[in-house]
């Protein structure tokens, strides 16, 4: 492990972290939203103060949204320049393709996951603020295939 520079599996690892981002995200927007609400509702707060958790509730849509687009953008970089850093040998590479058939079920699983999730009366509100995640997550199997296929292509060649 000490010497693990870049693999298929850290294709995996990039799913599954986006994945947890994703649904906390979701789960930090209702959040929000309840204490909004019971904020806004409290006779005893400022104007001011009430105008500000308003403003604050309505941006952070965008914030996450930016978030997770700089995140799955600089894991994708990162993921391919570890690939391209990594000494592999041919003998490996049907264990790249088995992690790789392995990495597109998952990204369905969790695309799958996710719409239900996000269709759901619970969230269904707050997956509607989002623009970005959306569009990311219900292509997800399409998204690994392609991350998948550059750091399979990038170990390769660096063979």
């Amino acid at each position: 492990m000490k010497n693990k520079k870049g693999s298929v599996r850290d294709v995996l690892f990039i799913v599954v972290i986006a994945f947890g981002l994703v649904i906390g995200s979701l789960l930090a927007l209702k959040v929000m939203n309840t204490i909004n609400d019971q904020f806004q509702a409290n006779s005893g707060v400022s104007v001011e103060a009430k105008t500000t958790m308003n403003t604050i509730n309505d941006r952070l849509s965008k914030w996450i949204d930016g978030a997770f687009l700089l995140f799955w953008v600089l894991f994708i970089i990162l993921g391919m320049f570890l690939a391209f850093q990594i000494q592999s040998n041919p003998v490996f590479f049907p264990i790249s393709i088995i992690y790789f058939i392995f990495l597109i079920f998952l990204s369905k699983l969790f695309s799958s996951i996710y719409t239900t999730m996000a269709t759901s009366a619970s969230l269904s509100t707050q997956a509607g603020l989002l623009s970005i995640i959306p569009f990311v997550m219900t292509r997800l199997p399409l998204f690994s295939f392609i991350f998948g296929s550059i750091i399979i292509g990038l170990m390769v060649i660096r063979r």
